[in-house]
């Protein structure tokens, strides 16, 4: 487990690999926070399985700049559980609807190193989550074909290569929840 400190500007720092022998890095993010998200979102058709990466199509990634939102159940891990709750149950069959939320942290990571690797680890996953990286580079986001985890299991995906030219990138992490959760 990571261990967080102080940094500037409301951002917890934590150690990163740099290329440098013996260097010591520190690389700053700020707390996560949570979006509920556009509601209930149907599609009509059964997607097959939990977390389907085609799910995914029928999100709508709030602004990462806007309004709407506030902090994680933890700002450290996330630590997001419905308790059961799904309010699908009564709305769409599983798998033929989900109810989007979101998450995101933005990340600092000083010019002046070079960085081996930004991991983005997701355990313990009900129905499915997408990385999703947004920075001048890519201001409309794009996903790496890794950044999935799908129900039951979890993910480990590598952002730098979308990162590389931005000292600053908002990774926002996208995760569907059908009626089939709430049981």
């Amino acid at each position: 487990m990571l261990r967080a400190l102080p940094c500037l500007f409301g951002l917890l720092c934590l150690p990163l690999l740099a290329t440098q022998a013996q260097a010591s890095v520190t690389a700053c993010r700020t707390p996560w926070q949570m979006h509920g998200g556009e509601g209930v979102v149907t599609w009509g058709y059964d997607m097959g399985t939990h977390g389907n990466i085609t799910e995914y199509d029928y999100s709508t990634i709030p602004d990462p700049t806007g309004a709407g939102w506030g902090p994680a159940p933890d700002d450290l891990s996330i630590d997001y559980n419905l308790n059961g709750g799904s309010t699908l149950c009564g709305v769409a069959d599983c798998r033929y609807g989900a109810e989007f939320t979101y998450f995101k942290t933005v990340l600092y990571l000083p010019p002046t190193m070079a960085f081996d690797v930004v991991d983005v680890a997701v355990q313990i996953v009900d129905d499915g989550v997408r990385m999703t990286v947004f920075s001048a580079s890519h201001p409309s986001g794009i996903t790496d074909p890794g950044g999935y985890a799908f129900l039951g299991g979890g993910s480990s995906a590598d952002l730098l290569p979308y990162m590389t030219a931005d000292p600053y990138a908002t990774i926002i992490l996208t995760t569907p929840t059908t009626a089939a959760a709430s049981r």
